[in-house]
């Protein structure tokens, strides 16, 4: 033991209602595991994708998140408030002498689970994962109709003459098999401490597939898991083995949802270093200046960490902004597009960050940068944006503004508009996509779907519609694109400005500064 301290672990029992022959599981649970840890724990040895809402029901209490509800959807509910299954623990729940409960998956098939506590046990180590001790055949696929679909789609695949039989047939993953559950394979599924709420760099960091809202590597999970229920593996060791070689081979398989790309070359677009020496996308940073004059973005940049430097220091304003006079001989100083240079010239009397937001969003980016900091009450340029003012580290400059805005933190920070996840991190793809068909004029509208990764423009169009997703092309990619001198863009004759009327392609800079190489 610990010294004096007792760890507990709970050992409960997951049985699938209205289903016969049972499909049930024996797990080992921490005690202090949450009610929202046992949802995903049931997900996993299910087979299931948590594509779904969920719920727990004890005794007349409702458990489940909150967060993930609809106000209105819920508006007219007479039950009990749903409480938060994060702040409700299963020793907490055996304490209370709480000793069986519910659990709802999908609330179109309902699935149905009885939980049973069946007792604590004293461990000598904290489980490090949730285990699986015993179960009996493989859960149902998702969306396949409830208990009762699931069983007609049973007798439906055991019958070849059934009408039905072989839409289920390509409809169910190749090695389906429904009374397949290997233990083995379970608890390596488990032990891979997967993060509660798995986003899409999760599921592409190889495991390439764990489960989550998204349907990102959903094909590559269930292959997964269905290899792992089927094929002999009867140790941790085993059952290790099936599994990289089942990744193994799928990180090297070309998927057309992602321009025919494995999932190793798109982990590699997306976690790569972006340098000159690394693999995916790889930034040549030792172009001359003379050649970077059409990066507008880059020339502004200059310009700001210029002036920083000749003042030395600036005091911010009340509010922590650049102070008025800086503002105003930075803006006449800045390159800006000519008709927006025009009108701001023109129309505005005070100049602040407020009322230029060029100058706000690139402070901010070149703040995230390191390249400025503001500090007690000043901002002032870093050593590193001294080094990297220095003309024939421009193109590293550039190498700076490029990683910030499209891989480290990504432009709807600078938009101050609540991140897009599954969008965001899908822009390494963008820029693979963009060097093959930025170099004749393009619609953000026509392109959209070419450049979005197919499993997040699946799921993202999910959450808004279809034409938003060209919106968000244009401003969070092809505009910061364009800023940087790697694309540029004109109006259609006689039409007004917007997503569907502005045509951009790519420059002779962005060809010699981004690469690819796998």
């Amino acid at each position: 033991m610990n010294g004096d301290k007792v760890n507990l672990a709970i050992q409960l029992k997951v049985s699938l209602e209205d289903i016969d022959p049972p499909i049930w599981r024996r797990l080992l649970m921490p005690g202090e595991a949450s009610l929202e840890d046992l949802h995903w724990t049931i997900q996993q040895v299910m087979g299931w994708l948590n594509y779904h809402l969920h719920e727990f029901q004890v005794g007349e209490r409702r458990v489940g998140r909150p967060d993930y509800m609809d106000d209105d959807f819920w508006l007219d509910d007479p039950r009990s408030p749903l409480e938060d299954a994060r702040a409700i623990t299963l020793l907490s729940l055996l304490n209370e002498g709480v000793t069986e409960f519910h659990y709802t998956y999908d609330f179109g098939d309902d699935w149905h689970l009885s939980i049973r506590l069946e007792r604590a046990i004293d461990v000598d180590e904290p489980l490090a994962a949730p285990e699986c001790l015993e179960g009996e055949r493989a859960g149902p696929p998702e969306d396949c109709g409830g208990p009762w679909g699931f069983m007609e789609m049973l007798e439906s695949i055991r019958n070849p003459s059934d009408p039905e039989h072989d839409e289920w047939m390509n409809w169910l993953p190749g090695v389906y098999d429904p009374e397949a559950f290997n233990v083995a394979g379970a608890n390596w599924i488990l032990g891979q401490r997967m993060p509660a709420e798995p986003d899409i760099h999760d599921m592409l960091g190889w495991m390439g597939a764990v489960p989550g809202r998204l349907s990102m590597a959903a094909p590559y999970y269930m292959r997964l898991w269905w290899a792992l229920m089927t094929r002999e593996c009867s140790s941790p060791d085993e059952a290790a083995a099936v599994a990289g070689e089942v990744i193994d081979h799928f990180g090297n398989h070309r998927d057309v949802k992602m321009a025919r790309l494995t999932p190793y070359q798109l982990t590699a677009l997306i976690n790569g270093e972006w340098t000159e020496e690394g693999t995916g996308i790889c930034l040549h940073e030792d172009l001359e200046v003379e050649k970077l004059a059409d990066s507008r973005m880059l020339m502004n940049a200059r310009e700001l960490l210029l002036l920083l430097q000749e003042r030395g220091s600036v005091r911010t304003t009340a509010r922590g902004n650049l102070p008025r006079d800086f503002v105003q001989e930075l803006a006449g100083r800045m390159v800006w597009p000519p008709a927006k240079g025009e009108l701001m010239f023109k129309h505005t009397r005070v100049w602040n960050e407020e009322s230029i937001w060029g100058i706000y969003e690139l402070r901010e980016l070149l703040r995230l940068t390191g390249l400025l900091r503001r500090y007690k009450g000043t901002f002032r340029i870093t050593r590193r944006g001294e080094t990297l003012l220095r003309p024939e580290h421009s193109s590293r400059l550039l190498g700076h503004l490029f990683r910030r805005l499209f891989r480290d933190s990504r432009s709807s920070v600078l938009e101050e508009l609540s991140p897009r996840t599954a969008f965001e991190l899908g822009i390494p793809y963008m820029i693979y996509r963009w060097a093959q068909f930025g170099r004749s004029w393009q619609k953000p509208a026509d392109i959209a779907d070419e450049l979005v990764l197919g499993y997040v423009r699946d799921s993202f169009h999910m959450q808004i519609r279809p034409e938003e997703s060209a919106d968000l092309v244009e401003s969070r990619f092809l505009r910061p694109l364009e800023e940087l001198g790697l694309a540029e863009r004109r109006r259609e004759a006689g039409l007004e400005d917007g997503p569907l009327t502005t045509v951009y392609r790519s420059t002779p800079l962005f060809d010699r500064f981004v690469s690819f190489v796998f």
